[in-house]
Parts: structure tokens; sequence; C-alpha cells
């Protein structure tokens, strides 16, 4: 399903978002289509596109980086250190480009090996909170739950949801199915001891962005062979789910042109995707490429 956010000026902007909801009486489509729409429209898009110079700012910035790194990589330099260590940025862009959230408690802690974040919305009146577990992009090589920091607190600010930020492991240094495998141990640590953690286990659905996406997708799937409370939705965003061919009409149509003109989607392939797996093991596996 492709969700069409509205902005305030009038104009809409499709952001090509997968959504699933599991079957069941429990779940009510038209609330989680909402909350869907909430998330979109005031805690990832409106500030970017209501205001076009924060769009700006953060694209350039990224220009920067990224020449910055393939420079560095001519002088013998790790493109992807460089890449690491510059992306620690991002909080300031935050700083300078978002506006405060003081109502979220933060918490740090391990699942079952796997180190994550958990953003409780503090306005909640509820003994037990529906959560969202969601899976960070950057390829399987980058990011981390710093870089995500601004984006959860919105995230649980608006839905009112506890949002469970995955730090897993990052590919060259751990390849697949080494981030799988964490996705999964952590989701499964929360269905059998969420309410340990003021979490309602019959209310936890998942999510995430790019490489993300690809992970909440492949552990739905590996989630669903298991005899436990059903996850009650997906909200797959801009998701992974095929990548041997990123000259598809989706990826042309709903890329930003600004990132292709840095990073155009052919060497994104070679780049980072032969990090995350041995192409020559490939064999599609299904964990990997679920289309």
């Amino acid at each position: 399903m492709c969700i069409v956010a509205k902005l305030s000026d009038g104009r809409e902007f499709n952001m090509s978002i997968v959504l699933k909801i599991a079957n069941g009486p429990h779940v009510c489509f038209s609330k989680v289509l909402e909350k869907a729409n909430i998330v979109l429209n005031n805690a990832i898009l409106a500030d970017m596109y209501t205001e076009p110079w924060k769009q700006r700012f953060t694209y350039s910035a990224f220009k920067v980086m990224n020449d910055v790194a393939r420079i560095a990589g001519v002088f013998g330099f790790s493109k992807i250190n460089v890449t690491r260590s510059g992306l620690g940025f991002y909080p300031l862009v935050d700083w300078l480009i978002s506006k405060p959230i003081n109502d979220i408690k933060i918490v740090d802690d391990v699942f079952d090996g796997v180190k994550v974040r958990l953003y409780y919305p503090t306005t909640s009146e509820e003994k037990l909170i529906p959560a969202v577990v969601y899976f960070h992009g950057g390829g399987w090589v980058f990011l981390d739950a710093d870089k995500y920091d601004h984006v959860m607190k919105r995230l649980s600010s608006t839905t009112k949801f506890v949002i469970i930020f995955v730090e897993y492991r990052k590919a060259p240094e751990h390849i697949f199915p080494a981030a799988f495998d964490d996705c999964v141990k952590a989701t499964l640590y929360l269905l059998q001891k969420g309410e340990d953690h003021r979490v309602d286990t019959k209310r936890i659905g998942l999510a995430g962005d790019s490489a993300g996406g690809n992970l909440a997708m492949a552990v739905s799937l590996k989630i669903g062979e298991q005899q436990l409370p059903p996850l009650r939705f997906q909200v797959l965003i801009y998701p992974t789910l095929q990548a041997l061919d990123l000259t598809l009409s989706s990826f042309q149509e709903f890329d930003v042109p600004e990132r292709q003109e840095m990073y155009p989607c052919h060497k994104r392939v070679d780049d980072i995707l032969a990090k995350y797996v041995r192409l020559w093991s490939f064999k599609l596996h299904c964990f990997v490429c679920q289309q």
C-alpha cells in the first residue's frame, strides 16, 4: 500500500510505504492506517517539505560527506570508516533543524544479547503500552541509535507507542545473517518478556526504513513460524524487498533526485549489498530478498 501524505501547504507526497496488517479480530485497520499517516505527516515529512531549506541543508551535508569519503579512499583510507565518522553530524543536524521533544523517557537495555534503546511516551496512562520494534536503514552498514534518536522520539511522542530501536550488528564486519539474527532475537525476547518492560505483547508491530524495511519483512516471515503472540502489523518505509535490480520503476519514481546525483542506484548495489551478503553464496535467500 502506498500512503499519500498531505502537507500543510496542500501538496501531496507519495512515500511508497508498504503497510501490512495481521489478520485477527483485535486489529482495526483504520486505526493503524491513521497512526501511520500521523507518523508520516507529523514525525517524518512535515518539517522537511514545508521548510525546504531543511532538506537542502541535509542533502548538502551528505554530499560533502560523500565527497570527503571518496577522496579519502583515493589516499588509501577506508571509505566506510570515514563515512561512519562523518555521520556523526546527524545529532547536530537534528539540533539545528528540529524542535526539542521532552515527553519521552529513554532506556538503554539488552534483549537476549542485543543492544536496544526503548522510547517511552511519558504521557501514556496505560499500564501496558503497544510497541513498535524499529529496524533502521543505512544499507546494513551505517547509522545507529544516536543518528535516529530524534526521529524515534517523535514516533513515540506522536503515536504514544513504546519504540524499541534495535542496534543490530553491521556489515562488512558482520555479514548476513548477523543483522537478521539480532533482529529476530530482540523481537522474540519482546514477544516473550514484553510485560517486564511495560509492553503489551498482544499489540506489537514491526517497522523499518530501507534496509530496515528488509529486516522487518524478514523477521515477520521468521516469527510467523513460531508459536507466539502474532505481530499485529508492519510499516515498511521504502523497503529493500528485492535487491538485485535497483533500476525498476519504483526506485526511479520514488527516489530523491539529490540522492541519485550523490550515489546512483547501481553503485549502491555494488557497494552496499556486496558488504551485507557474500554474493557468490547469495542464491536468493528468502530472508534477504522477499520478492
